[in-house]
């Protein structure tokens, strides 16, 4: 007894030993990454300023730097990123590059794959070297700025690398080009289109697949040829292309506003982050100031005003890439096809390197139209593909984002320090990629809108499937002239508005494409507008927060009430969304029945045509159903049963699964339902 007492004792000795041990670590290591945050008071020497630089921040932590020459504001900016988005900036930077493995392991080997296909490394390198000494002095600057704070760091850095084996290597300009070579292909969305709709050409009609593709218009020559694991690993490339980016912008001339000003509003709405993409700045020198939107890594002022001209953006959705089908050579894999006969794939070896396991070496083939990215694929997904990853077809990409060509930073370098409209338009003359569209107006009055980029012209009309590259025909032949893009100039007593729908009439002599939105949000956005007659800011911030849905009232029209109210329970809810104005409130339900309504109708529709492919294309892209609705019906038959069902039975089947899907989650009283208790 009396060895087990002892046993005991030591027992909770060295329990309580441990506790304290774990209590003292938690504590010491929480007062170490504290010491992570950034410093906000006091002073610091460093090499390189010009001149003395201030850094204050407002309430909102939003930093106000004043710098005595632009170079020297840029540092100040390099260096506030770094302070407080170090880590994201490291992420984008291997991401970029394909090196997130060396941090990560072998769970990002095949996202580097992907990203080493694209090349981007050595396209930022040259593109670097081609900046002109201006341009290329305000990126060193800021890319100095960065690595001021590595080196005068005091402290942990942000407890993010902690689980990294290493701190970030010294910034240097290359890696700010790649955020803007990311975006180049995030916001690109015709080549993704192109994949989706060449996996669904084996088992739809063309006709089927213009259907859910309702504003394209043109010929689906290529059927099911390309395999489809050929598909589905050029697909993981296309993977970065970011679903549901949109935004609005709108300029208000000033004979339309109260100040005889022009407005300029913005409403970016790419995807939700942690943290965000957009990080808020204000930048003063003695010339003038900036304030707006920046993005971590990146010097520039993306989004805002200077003290001249205000500038706003949406995506411009032209068709600026193509995926071309290349055929290799039947006796010599690592020769393709082309017009002028067979030519040897570029090739290259890449060595992944991978945290906790050996480097995976990747060869990366190129054709004359570009990367092949249906290599992107680890060699385990090579599954049912002819032998080897010299399969008979394989798929390249063409795209303007993916040269070494500056003009896109050149161009919003320029924009940066301009003084009127005129100018800010002219600055953009060199833009290469992303296409945007940009609003934007000056303090004198001036206004404009222009789509600047290099938008191919082919032979023929864009392919809305994977375009033939061995032949020649699908050939870009070069570039609408930039006096010839989309765009309007001091507007009178008209308001610009886009929200990432067509910038141009059918008149317009040039083929931009087949993937912009419907122009029901622009519709909004006029329609909120006119309701303040002669324009204010205050006018243009109540129609930001508008909530009120077009494209819901549209559907909508499509019910027939009266065959949802057999349940008479359910009365008083058909009541409510047959007398709701569209608007989205957070704290009512109607918003909420709607989209539960909605999401089932979505797949009563398509679901049973689609089959395994549903959740991958159903999206939220109400034009697809009602453009069924009115043109199209025969899409609400179920193929799977041996009746005829119509659009009305499709309604009240979805009509009733969504109510149940409400009950469950939000109980059964549904005046207690929020639209703001789903977001």
């Amino acid at each position: 007894m009396r060895r087990l007492r002892r046993i005991g004792r030591w027992t909770g000795i060295v329990f309580l030993s441990l506790v304290g041990f774990l209590v003292l670590a938690t504590a010491g290591l929480t007062l170490w990454t504290r010491t992570s945050l950034p410093t906000l008071d006091g002073q610091q020497a460093v090499q390189g300023l010009a001149a003395d630089v201030t850094i204050d921040r407002d309430q909102y932590g939003i930093p106000h730097i004043k710098a005595q020459t632009l170079n020297d504001a840029y540092r100040a900016l390099g260096y506030v990123h770094a302070q407080d988005r170090l880590f994201q900036m490291e992420m984008m930077r291997r991401a970029g590059l394909g090196k997130l493995s060396e941090v990560t392991g072998e769970f990002t080997v095949d996202f580097d794959h992907r990203m080493r296909v694209f090349g981007l490394g050595k396209l930022v390198q040259d593109e670097a070297a081609a900046l002109s000494p201006e341009a290329r002095a305000a990126f060193d600057a800021y890319a100095e700025g960065v690595n001021i704070f590595l080196e005068n760091r005091s402290g942990s850095l942000p407890p993010e690398f902690l689980l990294l084996p290493d701190a970030p290597e010294p910034w240097k300009v290359e890696h700010s080009l790649i955020w803007i070579k990311l975006m180049g292909l995030m916001l690109t969305a015709d080549w993704g289109g192109e994949l989706e709709r060449a996996g669904l050409a084996g088992t739809l009609t063309p006709e089927q697949i213009e259907d859910l593709y309702p504003v394209i218009d043109g010929s689906f020559s290529l059927s099911s040829r390309i395999a489809p694991n050929t598909i589905r690993q050029a697909k993981k490339a296309a993977s970065i292309v970011q679903e549901g980016a949109g935004s609005n912008l709108w300029v208000v001339p000033g004979d339309l506003t109260t100040s005889g000003m022009p407005i300029v509003a913005n409403d970016p709405h790419l995807g939700f982050g942690v943290p965000n993409t957009w990080y808020l700045a204000r930048i003063e020198t003695p010339e003038r100031a900036w304030a707006g939107a920046t993005a971590a890594g990146f010097p520039l002022v993306v989004l805002g005003h200077n003290s001249k001209v205000a500038w706003s953006f949406t995506n411009g959705y032209s068709d600026t890439a193509d995926v071309f089908e290349e055929r290799v050579a039947p006796d010599d894999a690592a020769m393709y096809m082309t017009p002028d006969g067979v030519k040897p794939f570029e090739t290259r070896e890449e060595v992944i390197n991978v945290r906790f396991g050996d480097p995976v070496t990747v060869q990366v083939r190129a054709t004359r139209n570009g990367p092949v990215i249906s290599d992107a694929a680890k060699d385990d997904d090579a599954g049912t593909q002819q032998k080897g990853p010299y399969s008979n077809a394989v798929l390249a990409l063409r795209h303007t984002a993916l040269s070494a060509n500056p003009g896109t930073v050149e161009a919003f370098f320029k924009a940066q320090i301009v003084n009127t409209a005129e100018e800010f338009k002219a600055a953009l003359n060199k833009v290469v990629a992303p296409q945007q569209n940009i609003g934007f107006g000056d303090v004198d009055g001036g206004a404009g809108f222009f789509s600047p980029a290099l938008i191919p012209i082919r032979k023929q009309a864009p392919s809305l499937l994977p375009a033939p590259g061995w032949d020649g025909s699908h050939d870009w032949t070069g570039f609408i002239p930039y006096a010839e893009l989309p765009q309007r100039m001091h507007p009178s007593a008209k308001i610009i508005v886009n929200a990432n729908n067509r910038p141009v009439g059918p008149d317009y002599p040039y083929e931009l494409g087949t993937a912009f939105t419907s122009p029901l949000r622009a519709d909004a956005i006029e329609e909120a507008l006119a309701i303040a007659g002669k324009q204010t800011v205050a006018a243009s911030i109540a129609a930001q927060v508008d909530a009120k849905s077009l494209a819901a009232l549209a559907l909508l029209a499509h019910v027939d009430w009266s065959s949802l109210t057999e349940n008479q329970a359910e009365g008083p809810i058909v009541n409510a969304m047959r007398e709701w104005d569209g608007r989205l409130l957070r704290d009512r339900p109607e918003g909420l029945i709607f989209y539960a309504w909605y999401r089932r109708l979505a797949h009563e529709v398509m679901a049973d045509e689609l089959g395994g492919q549903a959740n991958e294309i159903i999206g939220g892209q109400i034009e697809r159903l009602l453009h069924m609705f009115e043109a199209r019906p025969v899409w609400c038959d179920n193929v799977s049963t041996t009746g005829v069902e119509n659009c009305g039975q499709a309604m009240q089947a979805a009509w009733r699964k969504g109510l149940q899907d409400l009950r469950e989650r939000y109980g059964d009283d549904w005046q207690t339902w929020r639209w703001g208790d789903a977001h």
